[in-house]
């Protein structure tokens, strides 16, 4: 678990409440419509509940880890055959005054039975004619079909300033810790710079480190962990101010 992959993570985060606390603490606006990227998404709890109720154009999960992706696609499916309230919405008005929800299927069906079939559609990407076409936009999937989940270490791959996608909101929400000891003070600048670079003009980034005394209790998990640690110059005090005068990000 050197890269902060627990199994479960957010199982014992939220073990006294059904929707994890850091929920309440997001505005829905900030999602409404929005391309979303939860880097370092675990089991994906958080990224799953960001698509069922906030109504994102899409929100993308992405781990390191190939077990965890596996769980968070379990869950998605399981989530999306138990309920789709993004559907409401769409459901016929008879129905409604019969007070039926056409969208609900029991938890006995995906556990007897298996999860639904979640058909992931491709992020939606701008394009010159959208702009000049005068018709209304295709509006966006609705849940699951509005969120994936892929494995990957983010911060190794390709430089993002040439990706035709980017995103109206980033997550780093508990990942920085461990990135930080991984790959030490330019990790983290490298880590930073890249939302920068992925966000959309006046994107949101979103981040919760984790305190210090936090570091100093996993450091101790590998040589390189613990030889980052002792070299650090920054700590999480300071990631106000390179977001802000280093990367180039506006409070």
């Amino acid at each position: 678990f050197s890269l902060g992959n627990y199994d479960n993570y957010y199982g014992k985060r939220t073990a006294h409440s059904r929707v994890d606390p850091r929920l309440a603490m997001l505005d829905p606006e900030w999602f409404r419509g929005a391309r979303v990227l939860d880097v370092g998404c675990n089991s994906g709890f958080v990224t799953v509940a960001i698509g069922a109720h906030f109504s994102p154009a899409f929100v993308e999960g992405v781990d390191v880890d190939p077990g965890l992706i596996k769980k968070a696609r379990l869950y998605l499916a399981q989530r999306g055959s138990v309920d789709a309230d993004g559907n409401a919405v769409h459901r016929p008005a008879q129905a409604l005054s019969r007070g039926r929800n056409l969208d609900y299927f029991p938890l006995s069906c995906p556990v007897n039975l298996g999860p639904l079939p979640i058909i992931t559609l491709p992020p939606p990407t701008p394009s010159k004619s959208d702009a000049s076409n005068s018709a209304l936009p295709a509006p966006p999937p609705l849940f699951p079909h509005n969120v994936r989940f892929r494995c990957g270490n983010w911060l190794q791959e390709p430089n993002p300033s040439t990706s035709a996608l980017k995103f109206d909101a980033i997550l780093l929400l508990s990942v920085t810790k461990w990135i930080h000891l991984n790959w030490g003070d330019e990790g983290i600048r490298r880590l930073f710079r890249r939302c920068y670079h992925t966000l959309e003009k006046g994107g949101r980034l979103i981040l919760e480190p984790q305190p210090l005394n936090g570091y100093k209790k996993r450091a101790d998990m590998s040589d390189e962990m613990k030889r980052h640690f002792t070299e650090m110059k920054l700590v999480p005090d300071d990631f106000e101010r390179v977001l802000l005068e280093e990367v180039g990000f506006a409070s």
